[in-house]
């Protein structure tokens, strides 16, 4: 018998308002209050790295909502920004 896979790919646009750099250190604290909650932001919304220890995290406010990058992103997305 064969198995059957069905695979289902979705793409979601988020258009980027604003951009606020360094906004926060990924660390204990920030895991603490996060933790609890349904959408813990512990991994960057861009590339998709989780954080590390020490980290600065970037907040990007989007059409759907506030989202959280790592810094490499948060640059490279201010560039583009101030490039339009």
């Amino acid at each position: 018998m064969s198995k059957l896979t069905i695979t289902k790919t979705t793409t979601k646009h988020y258009n980027i308002q604003q951009i606020g750099l360094d906004m926060m250190c990924f660390d204990e604290s920030y895991r603490r209050i996060r933790g609890n909650m349904r959408n813990k932001l512990f991994n960057c919304h861009s590339c998709g790295r989780n954080f590390e220890d020490g980290e600065n995290l970037s907040l990007i406010i989007t059409d759907k909502g506030n989202k959280m990058v790592c810094h490499k992103c948060g640059v490279e997305i201010k560039a583009e920004l101030e490039g339009e």
